[in-house]
């Protein structure tokens, strides 16, 4: 048995299938990577270092596994796509991961869920193929160090931050927050409400876990370990009710936080181009939300920060396989404490 925490310099170890990030002192952050990275301006490799770890986006199907990188066993029925289970459970036992103790959370709804908590939500934890939990609904969830538990989810293409802090008994409490379009307002449309006032989803979801767990948000550290580029997130839309940039994007046109590249000049009121290119500035949409929890900078971490659309670096994007760059793929999120004891 190892440490994780001792593996941390030993990140290259793992090469390549994974990076390694630390959050604080009490935990760590793995992503892992799809596909071998390559060099700018090199052509990426379609070949996969591992097979794809979510169901719903394996593409093979039928009644055989097949396929550079999937790890399905000869002869193994893959009728309801479950060697993307085999997938997850080769690459995060390669990271010492018990799959007992791995549980994977579908960052599917804004719920804020605590691993203490568990017992409560019934029926809606599963145990997959592999034996790995899985519970949907929840953009942030957290667990104390000493439960043991390490917390994946599987991002598409959004912002991922992991944090850590001390409970009111100043033992380590880690987790994630997952900021993704839908969850992200401008000022002027905030969605979500802290103690009776408009607040953003990263205030939001920091606030009801210091509440649940206790603790301050003076000790919080945050480290924002994925962020797409504006450049690789670009939007067009159309002229009608619903699809016009500012129902997609509330609040971000307000902010300068929603560009045309195609016509600089657009003002809102103005005619919508179902040809204008449009890019949100979606890094600064969460280091403002980020902040605006009152978090300062001397408590984020942006180092190592990936854009997981870069196809040079090697990670899954949903983006990507969307628009023909890329077969769509889902990477692993991984966040446990450093007391975390590998297999």
């Amino acid at each position: 048995m190892t440490e994780v925490a001792s593996q941390l310099a030993e990140v290259p170890s793992f090469y390549p299938y994974a990076d390694g990030f630390a959050v604080g002192d009490g935990s760590l952050a793995y992503i892992t990577r799809m596909r071998q990275p390559v060099k700018p301006g090199e052509v990426p490799s379609s070949e996969r270092l591992v097979g794809d770890i979510l169901r719903r986006t394996c593409k093979l199907g039928g009644t055989a596994c097949a396929g550079s990188g999937c790890q399905a066993p000869e002869g193994y029925s893959n009728i309801d796509r479950l060697c993307s289970d085999l997938n997850l459970k080769d690459v995060t036992e390669r990271l010492g991961i018990k799959s007992e103790d791995l549980l994977m959370v579908g960052v599917t709804a804004d719920g804020v869920g605590f691993y203490d908590q568990l017992e409560s939500y019934g029926d809606a934890v599963k145990t997959n193929s592999v034996g790995i939990r899985e519970l949907p609904g929840y953009n942030a969830f957290f667990a104390k160090a000493d439960e043991g538990v390490v917390l994946g989810a599987r991002l598409a293409d959004c912002g991922f931050a992991s944090i850590e802090f001390k409970d009111n008994l100043g033992e380590d409490v880690v987790g994630f927050v997952h900021l993704t379009r839908p969850n992200l307002q401008g000022e002027s449309k905030l969605a979500f409400e802290v103690d009776g006032h408009p607040a953003g989803s990263f205030e939001y979801f920091l606030h009801e876990t210091i509440k649940h767990y206790g603790g301050d948000i003076s000790n919080v550290k945050v480290h924002l370990i994925a962020a797409i580029k504006a450049e690789n997130f670009q939007h067009t839309f159309k002229d009608e009710d619903g699809q016009r940039p500012e129902d997609q994007f509330p609040g971000w046109i307000d902010q300068g936080l929603l560009k045309n590249k195609t016509n600089p000049e657009w003002k809102p009121g103005d005619s919508i181009s179902p040809d204008d290119i449009w890019e949100p500035q979606y890094r600064e949409m969460l280091r403002w939300q980020i902040a605006r929890s009152g978090i300062t900078d001397e408590q984020l971490s942006e180092e190592g920060m990936i854009d997981p659309a870069d196809l040079e670096l090697g990670h899954a994007s949903n983006h990507a396989g969307a628009h023909g760059k890329m077969p769509d793929a889902r990477d692993a999120y991984l966040i446990m404490s450093r007391s975390y004891k590998a297999a």
